[in-house]
């Protein structure tokens, strides 16, 4: 380690440095309370952030923020690698990789197995920091659904005349596609409803281990009542809406999703048990929101899963069409089957497991 620098855990009189630390480095409006919720809301034991200082002053610091997965049907802690932040200045030292390595002794010693995230700084993470590197699993669907609502966003960016007439063309294409494809992907069941609560919180519990009977070596989230109240329904920076899609009694497709731009709305979290509830419930969530005048919908998963692949396929048969984005990365502490971890095959990542502060 560099000997002059110190490394610790952060303090509760830092905060209010490593939010300033990362709007300085961002350009960005990040609040105290946006950190004290992600870090210490729901799991104020088990997070790790980690600090570099130089005379005092913070350089760099590391978030490892508490996430519960499933892995083999076995509930888990893991981490997700946030807040990575080096001055400018302090570039080309190792102050960075000392902290990193920190972070992830103390995240060994709370118990958690693996650490994952997404990033550009491939090179960085792979050959100084040892994660395993996944650039062409993650990608981004996305369709034109309020012909209006998006030809208006188009006039009023900030494009030049050009390109506001090509992205104006492109659009416009992409809807009349869009809109024909849809025509042709209908829901022939109606046995199905449609609430904006669960039943009850175990449902979540039962329909993920028939997803696991499909899918028996699928990675997930894990979603309990405390990470639905801490992402989901409690949370103070992204106002989701949730449809949970009932066949009687029994959960065969929900979404999280939010628009708070007013043009784009995000599927966080769009799965389905079978295409059938995936085709009722996408119809539902199309209907509402072109009724609401957004221009946009988006989703993010992993392409290598084959639930994902699910998804995909039926929205890209609904008129959705793909881009890259950012590389997702994975780093063992202590999970016995690193063949079984390190498969990006497994892993279903979808926009959920992307979001921190902000989307």
């Amino acid at each position: 380690m560099n000997v002059n620098i110190e490394y610790r855990e952060v303090k509760t009189s830092d905060i209010e440095e490593v939010i300033s630390f990362h709007n300085r480095l961002y350009n960005d409006k990040r609040t105290s309370e946006q950190w004290l919720w992600e870090y210490k809301s729901e799991y104020p034991d088990n997070y790790v952030f980690t600090v570099a200082l130089d005379e005092n002053r913070i350089i760099s610091t590391q978030g490892m923020l508490p996430i519960i997965t499933v892995l083999k049907g076995k509930n888990l802690l893991c981490s997700k690698s946030e807040n990575s932040l080096l001055d400018t200045d302090y570039r080309g030292k190792t102050i960075f990789h000392d902290l990193y390595e920190y972070a992830m002794d103390k995240c060994e010693k709370k118990g958690m197995r693996f650490v994952f995230g997404l990033t550009t700084a491939v090179k960085v993470m792979e050959k100084k920091l040892g994660f395993h590197v996944y650039v062409d699993a993650m990608y981004k669907l996305t369709t034109s659904l309020n012909f209006g609502a998006a030809q208006r966003d188009i006039f009023y960016s900030k494009r030049n005349i050009f390109k506001k007439i090509v992205k104006s063309m492109l659009v416009s294409y992409q809807h009349i596609t869009s809109s024909f494809k849809r025509r042709n992907i209908k829901s022939k069941s109606d046995n199905y409803s449609v609430k904006q609560k669960l039943i009850d919180i175990k449902d979540m519990d039962i329909f993920y281990k028939h997803l696991r009977d499909q899918y028996p070596n699928l990675i997930h989230l894990y979603q309990d009542e405390i990470f639905m109240r801490w992402r989901i329904h409690n949370n103070p920076f992204i106002e989701y809406k949730t449809y949970f899609l009932y066949q009687g009694e029994r959960l065969k497709a929900y979404c999280y999703f939010n628009s708070q731009d007013r043009i784009t709305a995000y599927l966080s979290d769009f799965t389905f048990e079978d295409t059938e509830a995936g085709i009722f419930l996408l119809e539902k969530i199309m209907t509402d929101l072109c009724k609401e005048k957004i221009a946009y919908i988006s989703f993010v998963g992993n392409v290598k899963n084959d639930l994902i692949n699910k998804t995909f396929k039926l929205l890209k048969k609904s008129g959705f069409t793909s881009s890259g984005f950012m590389p997702f990365i994975i780093r063992n502490i202590s999970f016995e089957d690193e063949d079984y971890l390190y498969d990006i095959n497994n892993w279903y990542i979808n926009g959920l497991w992307t979001e921190g502060t902000t989307i």
